[in-house]
């Protein structure tokens, strides 16, 4: 599918019925954000198979064990399948940092290098960052969003307010992340990770959605939507509240 949204796409949506699933937000224990990164990784042509293999040999097991590691939610470009995008959610930077020398992932660093081409990290900042207590998504969407300077402050309240109410409400939706670029908070960047392709085309064409839309159409100037290659993704409890 090739639909541009002018505004967020949202996170992980559920397979279990909307009455018996809450929405939650991801904080530290102090109530926070956590430190978030985005990685672009960029494997070598025809690749990208075997680093996530490899990530699921050496990382994954490690990232069990580290309590500060809240999420590593991961995608693979649609139209560029060298590209893969994850969003990481860390307690705080000494989490981080365990993770980085961790065993597992100093291993899957030496090994990935004959497949990798390059690895680019983005700090960020949450501005929203709310999910289902639980679930699993097949369908993730992600979005490059230009805001007005001026129009910044009305923008991420309106975000703020429809990521909320479909991350509690739509059944469809199991979480909405948004965040901005550390040193240019006017450059947003969502995912959104749904039940499934049928999930997400019946978020956006809900009515709140596209409330949402209208509302704040005439506060962007660039908006850049990311498909995604079908995944599998369970939501993670750390961090939840």
């Amino acid at each position: 599918m090739k639909r541009k949204l002018l505004c967020i796409a949202a996170a992980l949506s559920t397979l279990f019925a909307a009455a018996s699933v809450q929405g939650a937000s991801v904080r530290t224990p102090d109530g926070n954000m956590p430190l978030i990164h985005w990685a672009v990784v960029e494997s070598a042509d025809g690749q990208m198979g075997v680093l996530q293999q490899l990530g699921a040999k050496h990382v994954a097991p490690e990232v069990a064990k580290e309590d500060g590691t809240y999420a590593l939610y991961g995608a693979v470009d649609a139209k560029n399948p060298n590209i893969m995008r994850v969003l990481e959610f860390y307690e705080d930077d000494d989490a981080y940092r365990i993770h980085a020398a961790s065993d597992g992932f100093r291993a899957y660093d030496e090994a990935r290098r004959p497949y990798l081409k390059g690895v680019k990290i983005l700090e960020a900042t949450g501005i929203a960052l709310e999910q289902k207590d639980s679930g699993v998504g097949t369908s993730v969407q992600m979005d490059l969003i230009q805001v007005k300077p001026e129009c910044l402050e009305a923008y991420e309240q309106r975000l703020v307010e429809e990521i909320r109410r479909a991350a509690a409400d739509d059944e469809h939706v199991v979480g909405l992340y948004a965040t901005a670029e550390k040193d240019n908070p006017a450059r947003i960047h969502t995912m959104g990770i749904f039940t499934d392709e049928e999930g997400y085309e019946a978020y956006v064409a809900s009515p709140a959605y596209q409330a949402f839309c209208r509302d704040t159409q005439d506060m962007i100037v660039m908006q850049n939507h990311i498909e995604n290659q079908p995944v599998r993704i369970t939501l993670s409890q750390r961090g939840v509240k």
